[in-house]
């Protein structure tokens, strides 16, 4: 049976041939062509002696097409089937998760990208230090998952990050200021090259939720930089858990929706409004 049919991304629908795996076995492949050529197509090609490639069979680009192919370099060669099985499956793995981050992309507001983990402790996780992850600031969210990724490791409302520090060092660099202004007056701009690129961005942030604390390092944006970017987040962590910490705040709101439910249902009983329109004002303002 043949594998799920692969979809070729815009790079490697060109003129050229596509191969899945480039050797002197039957690899199966893709390629455009124009349509007095007979349209894109899947083919079984492989590798000659002299380096170049060699198209044995072309087959229409359509699910079908891609059966027939399969079919056919199985039984011209099944030497490499595992292996091209294998590199297929990797394809759509990695077409998935492009899907996924593109559509986390699309929710996220702020993204800290690939920010290395300094130390700490999350409960039931051991987060191995040294590795890179990314904080995502959603609209009353945030997730911390791998870099890349799209599993949370974190995922917890404003309400629930206990804190959120950024802090410096900042800008570090192994000369002092006096020694990087005597390398540029020294060698001009060549000294001065050298005296930045001898400089680190070591931006630190500190998270804690109720699960652990988290040490992570940025090493592409200054500390104020970062806070003046996630001043609106921070703002709303804040709210969130001043009105988390406030019984008083939590029970008006509460009380103000049932009132708002109870006018809601008035209006339904009355025939102000329709049940289509009850049912989607009513999840509007349970979502807040």
């Amino acid at each position: 049976m043949a594998p799920p049919t692969p979809v070729a991304a815009e790079t490697e629908m060109g003129t050229w041939v596509v191969l899945l795996n480039y050797n002197k076995h039957p690899s199966i492949g893709w390629q455009y062509r124009p349509a007095a050529k007979g349209g894109p197509c899947f083919l079984v090609g492989k590798e000659t002696i002299s380096g170049g490639l060699k198209v044995i069979e072309r087959f229409p680009h359509t699910e079908e097409g891609w059966a027939k192919a399969w079919r056919f370099l199985v039984r011209l060669d099944n030497a490499n089937e595992d292996r091209l099985r294998a590199k297929l499956a990797a394809r759509a793995a990695a077409d998935s998760l492009r899907v996924a981050v593109q559509e986390l992309d699309s929710r996220t507001q702020v993204l800290v990208k690939s920010v290395v983990l300094l130390g700490g402790y999350l409960a039931d996780e051991d987060l191995p230090t040294g590795q890179s992850y990314d904080l995502r600031f959603l609209g009353e969210r945030l997730l911390v998952t791998a870099a890349g990724g799209t599993e949370p490791l974190i995922d917890a409302t404003y309400g629930d990050v206990e804190e959120l520090e950024i802090g410096g060092p900042g800008i570090v660099s192994r000369l002092s200021r006096g020694q990087q202004a005597g390398m540029t007056v020294v060698f001009g701009v060549i000294g001065a090259a050298l005296a930045y690129t001898d400089t680190r961005i070591q931006t630190v942030l500190r998270l804690r939720v109720p699960r652990g604390e988290l040490y992570f390092l940025d090493s592409s944006t200054l500390p104020d930089a970062l806070r003046i970017r996630l001043a609106r987040q921070l703002g709303e962590i804040r709210s969130a858990r001043a009105t988390k910490s406030d019984p008083a705040v939590n029970l008006s709101k509460a009380a103000e929706m049932v009132a708002e439910l109870k006018e809601l249902a008035g209006m339904l009983e009355a025939g102000l409004i329709t049940r289509e329109e009850f049912d989607r004002l009513k999840l509007k303002l349970l979502e807040g």
